[in-house]
């Protein structure tokens, strides 16, 4: 069933790109410095709820990290299916100044 992995990985993404635009706003030039508070790994867990109204448990994990000429956003999700499989995604965007 695509459909809700599908729509997290939007919101993972869209989170990523809204709190880089976030922080890039708030501080303007002096970005980097002003991000460092955000960096480091987070973990947790939630119930996606299904198209049928099922309800599929996921582990998630992001990492923030400074890179050369800007930062990078990294996160997997684990996905526990109901017949035993588990299914792993990982995923990463990188940002730099846009130079504005």
């Amino acid at each position: 069933m695509p459909f809700p992995v599908v729509h997290l990985v939007l919101a993972l993404r869209s989170l990523a790109v809204a709190f880089a635009t976030c922080v890039l706003l708030s501080v303007g030039g002096s970005a980097m410095a002003q991000i460092e508070p955000f960096l480091g790994s987070y973990s947790g867990s939630a119930q996606v709820v299904l198209s049928d109204g099922t309800t599929r448990d996921r582990d998630l994990s992001v990492n923030i990290s400074e890179t050369r000429n800007g930062f990078q956003v990294q996160w997997t999700t684990v996905t526990f299916r109901s017949d035993g499989r588990i299914t792993e995604k990982s995923y990463e965007i990188g940002f730099v100044p846009s130079g504005d």
